[in-house]
């Protein structure tokens, strides 16, 4: 999370002890190379029912939360986002 988001000591201890955390300011997503504005998002750490960990932002996995802030970024520029095929044509 230091690397990847950014992120302070303080901030993920605190989420390592499994709280929420609000952070207003920017999102840092390697992925895209690109910082998201965010007024509020919650973040959070979840374990699921297999044992694995995932951090979440408003409730949803990180990976999604930013898919979805890049889309509106391009759609804010007049981009139309890529829709994916989700079927097989015959």
């Amino acid at each position: 999370m230091r690397d990847t988001l950014n992120f302070g000591d303080a901030l993920i201890r605190k989420l390592c002890t499994f709280k929420d955390v609000s952070i207003k300011g920017e999102l840092y997503s390697r992925e895209f190379n690109q910082r998201f504005k965010t007024d509020g998002a919650v973040c959070s750490l979840k374990q699921d029912t297999e044992g694995k960990f995932d951090f979440k932002i408003d409730g949803v996995s990180h990976v999604s939360w930013f898919r979805r802030k890049k889309d509106e970024l391009m759609q804010s520029l007049g981009i139309p986002a890529k829709r994916e095929n989700k079927g097989i044509r015959l």
